[in-house]
């Protein structure tokens, strides 16, 4: 992407409402703050950044991912610099240590130091083991639904069956009465 073909509206930082510059880190064009140097990153360009990192990609670290995010929860919730709205705070990849502030419709904001520290973990294979995770984890939830319904199923057959067999009884109770009564 070409400074061209960027929107001219000057963009101003979530955190302390200095305007954004356009900086390049690799092959990737991104807005960075002057004064607190954290970066806004378009929806496409999180994308790309994640496709770079993971082709240098190497396989997951022994010691797994961290486990406890560094900085503060305590901040407020950032808005986001092209919409205004609230941004989700979440933890990336599910798994990492970086908390990263996302607006959905368009990007997400990355504190100074988590850019590198995202780029890292997904390097050391934390993002593919994260969604790796999370593929086992729904193709186990998939496979309890399918025995659920496989159950479900059963119990509806066996039901019918019961139905069936307390009206052939019912009918077997009534029948010599009726017959006696039409005698």
């Amino acid at each position: 992407m070409s400074m061209s073909d960027v929107s001219e509206k000057p963009t101003r930082c979530p955190c302390c409402d200095s305007y954004l510059d356009w900086d390049q880190a690799g092959e990737v064009k991104l807005l960075r703050c002057p004064q607190c140097d954290g970066f806004w990153v378009a929806r496409e360009t999180m994308a790309q950044i994640e496709a770079l990192a993971m082709a240098e990609a190497i396989s997951p670290p022994a010691s797994d991912v961290l486990k406890e995010p560094l900085g503060s929860d305590a901040r407020p919730f950032l808005k986001c610099p092209e919409c205004g709205e609230l941004m989700r705070r979440r933890r990336y990849g599910k798994r990492s240590a970086v908390i990263i502030d996302v607006c959905s419709a368009h990007g997400t904001w990355l504190d100074a130091d988590e850019l590198q520290r995202l780029v890292v973990f997904i390097k050391d294979g934390g993002f593919e083991a994260s969604v790796r995770k999370e593929r086992d984890w729904l193709e186990a939830l998939l496979e309890k639904e399918a025995s659920r319904m496989r159950l479900d199923s059963t119990r509806s057959l066996n039901s019918r069956d019961g139905e069936r067999q307390a009206a052939r009884n019912l009918a077997e109770a009534l029948l010599p009465g009726i017959y006696r009564a039409l005698g």
